[in-house]
């Protein structure tokens, strides 16, 4: 749940193809933000609601967490960096 594909020849994210199950970081945003919301959720559960729900708007924000299938949120990319082979998503996201 921490990230959303989309196809290349797409205009952007629709919610019926790239997270038809929920299954996805967009999913994940609306389903915590909903447990918020409800009035009738214990604290702990918010508490922890709150929690996720800050960790997938980062993710969200990150590039390489929402883009093409093919290339594995950039995993698939190697690059150097300093005279370090690595791939695109560890440069851009190293924690």
């Amino acid at each position: 749940m921490h990230y959303v594909n989309s196809p290349p020849d797409s205009d952007g994210y629709d919610a019926q193809r790239d997270c038809a199950d929920g299954c996805c970081v967009v999913g994940a945003i609306e389903h915590y933000a909903d447990v918020l919301h409800d009035p009738t959720t214990p604290r702990p559960l918010k508490i922890e609601a709150l929690k996720f729900l800050v960790h997938f708007v980062g993710d969200v924000h990150q590039p390489m967490h929402a883009g093409y299938e093919r290339d594995k949120g950039g995993n698939d990319v190697k690059v150097w960096f300093f005279d370090n082979n690595t791939n695109l998503h560890s440069l851009w996201d190293p924690a």
